[in-house]
């Protein structure tokens, strides 16, 4: 449903509140891509247009970080069933349509921040070194012993996953598309965070099960994130590039929209593939 319908199914003074609530958030950057979203979207149920809206109804009166700090926490809202995480928000834009299930999905890990996952979920055993691990991880040099006691249990990301396969390929492996093999071209191509450029990232492929849904991702998948449009079209994702600028041309960087799914959180014995390091 859009954003659009939605707000039609409300009263004439819920709808007021809403629409004045919005108009004052997309005076901020944050604020600005979510509403900005929100009118692009197609896939978000009724029903949980109906929760969000209630919840900003009801929250008009916060002043507006107030607010937008109250949004960012209620559209994270989780609970565990067995063991999986069931969101309020989160993978509700319906599975993707596809002529070819990708057998390989690609995500791109900044090095700190799987340096700080890797320290949240193993950090207390007596010696671990994350820098250690990832260098072992890049060499293929993680003993047979240490993945069966590991990488059952270790989540590649403590919550969604975002992630790319081979469009033009979906049998074959994603990251197709790195030539140059700058960390740039990745980030630039997926719309990742420019606050990185220049650092090292690290490329994952990996097999998801079929049981496994790959979902169409919405803005309540990702926050107020400067890269991210909602799907143009029914049947997945795509990123958004950075925009072309005089580095980007300089690095001779071809940037075209990306395919996107999002899902539940695989394990590290999910990887298929030694994985690569971008410096």
């Amino acid at each position: 449903m859009s954003y659009k319908k939605a707000l039609s199914k409300l009263s004439k003074s819920q709808r007021s509140r809403v629409t004045s609530r919005m108009m004052e958030w997309s005076k901020l950057p944050n604020g600005g891509r979510v509403v900005r979203n929100f009118d692009r979207e197609r896939f978000i149920p009724a029903r949980i247009w109906s929760k969000l809206l209630e919840f900003i109804e009801k929250n008009d009166s916060l002043d507006i970080v107030s607010f937008e700090s109250a949004y960012e926490k209620e559209i994270r809202k989780n609970r565990i069933v067995l063991g999986k995480h069931q969101w309020t928000y989160r993978l509700k834009g319906g599975d993707i349509r596809v002529a070819v299930r990708p057998k390989y999905l690609g995500v791109a890990y900044e090095f700190e921040s799987l340096r700080r996952h890797l320290e949240g979920h193993l950090g207390t055993v007596p010696g671990f070194d994350a820098k250690d691990f990832i260098n072992r991880l890049l060499s293929d040099s993680i003993s047979h012993h240490e993945k069966t006691l590991i990488y059952p249990s270790l989540p590649l990301k403590n919550y969604i996953m975002f992630a790319t396969w081979n469009e033009d390929e979906p049998q074959n492996k994603p990251f197709e598309f790195v030539v140059r093999g700058h960390p740039d071209e990745v980030r630039a191509n997926l719309g990742l965070d420019r606050r990185n450029s220049n650092k090292p990232i690290i490329l994952l492929i990996y097999k998801v099960p079929l049981t496994e849904r790959l979902y169409r991702p919405t803005s309540l998948d990702v926050g107020p994130n400067q890269y991210f449009e909602p799907p143009a079209h029914d049947k997945y994702g795509h990123t958004r590039p950075w925009e072309i600028d005089d580095r980007i041309e300089a690095l001779s960087i071809k940037l075209e929209y990306r395919p996107e799914t999002v899902h539940h959180p695989v394990t590290f014995e999910s990887i298929v593939d030694k994985p690569k390091i971008l410096y």
